[in-house]
């Protein structure tokens, strides 16, 4: 084993042009674009045997043109196309043998193959097969309703509530730590949120207050496995707005040394300041609180999500909110949870 990266001895079956992803625990071989997204043809090889685990040809933005995946002895697990960012065709196929691969209708043994109902619909509907080809009862709904919102008024506590039940589903997966949820030790003091919004010049929404308050913060995922993939609040000592975010992550100290270097409008970047940045998923997504759809009478905002490139500040710069009539932060970790529990049950594990 490599000690520097925790690269393990690499099998015959992968290349040497194939590079260690250790995060992933994977061999993976392909190009990148400037904005460091993958584009074109792109390989990945499991550890510790090396099987190619997933082909796939990605446009220039890094979207998914075909996919292949494979069992471990070589069987295609699943294959599927794309156009316009749309499933074309999706279709997952269980193994002869044991494997590291998913099949999405986990307790129906006797379907051999599910290929996704196309258009695609919510939550996701499959013609299934048995291993003869046969086909069976017609289309039906993933076991996945079970775990989605079915109020428009959730507030965020139900939807980890919700979400608690979903993962005693997925407890013995191999891939458990992809979704695992942790709270933070203990609530936040109102008068930490006091001194916060003094810093900000700004009251937060009531119902982000009333969970932190109440029950802390919390991330999903693992850190360590998957930092990539991992979703989290932020301390309150992190929070802040997009444009002074920038102002640290740039170096500088005024918007027009800032337009300067990202080649931006200074009535653009100005916009930023509108955005209460609270939490991240990754290293370069972030979420924040949308000062400008301020309810008066509530004080709650919309949640919008902003990753720090030009045509993204652009568009949000752009974008005009409606004043917002719900409890944002309930809104935006209902959805959330719906996002993680879609994931899985299309095969995103």
């Amino acid at each position: 084993m490599n000690r520097a990266n925790n690269e393990p001895q690499r099998p015959n079956t992968v290349p040497v042009e194939a590079i260690w992803n250790a995060s992933e625990n994977k061999w993976e071989l392909g190009q990148k674009n400037e904005q460091g997204k993958h584009v074109g043809e792109w390989k990945w090889w499991l550890a510790p045997n090396g099987h190619l685990v997933c082909h796939v040809f990605l446009d220039n933005q890094g979207g998914i043109i075909n996919l292949k995946r494979f069992h471990p002895n070589g069987e295609v697990s699943e294959y599927g196309k794309r156009k316009n960012n749309m499933w074309i065709e999706r279709v997952w196929i269980r193994s002869t043998e044991k494997t590291t691969e998913i099949f999405p209708l986990y307790g129906e043994e006797n379907v051999w193959k599910a290929s996704l109902v196309i258009p695609q619909t919510v939550p996701p509907t499959y013609d299934l097969y048995d291993k003869e080809g046969n086909h069976l009862n017609g289309k039906v709904n993933l076991p996945v309703e079970q775990f989605l919102n079915d109020s428009e008024l959730e507030t965020a506590v139900e939807a980890l509530k919700r979400y608690q039940l979903f993962l005693e589903e997925i407890k013995d997966k191999s891939y458990y730590h992809k979704y695992e949820l942790h709270f933070s030790d203990s609530p936040i003091k109102f008068e930490a949120i006091q001194q916060l919004q003094q810093r900000l010049d700004i009251g937060l929404p009531p119902s982000y207050v009333d969970f932190i308050t109440n029950h802390g913060l919390f991330g999903i995922g693992n850190n360590t496995l998957l930092p990539q993939m991992y979703f989290r609040l932020w301390d309150l000592a992190e929070i802040i707005n997009a444009k002074e975010l920038l102002f640290e992550q740039y170096d500088v100290e005024s918007v027009k040394d800032l337009a300067d270097d990202m080649d931006l409008d200074e009535s653009t970047l100005k916009s930023l300041d509108n955005f209460i940045a609270f939490a991240q998923l990754g290293e370069e997504d972030y979420f924040g609180f949308d000062a400008r759809s301020r309810s008066t009478q509530t004080n709650e905002m919309e949640v919008s999500e902003l990753l720090f490139e030009d045509d993204e500040i652009q568009s949000y710069a752009e974008y005009k909110p409606e004043i917002i009539e719900v409890n944002g932060f309930d809104l935006f970790i209902s959805g959330m949870i719906d996002a993680i529990v879609l994931d899985y049950f299309e095969g995103g594990n």
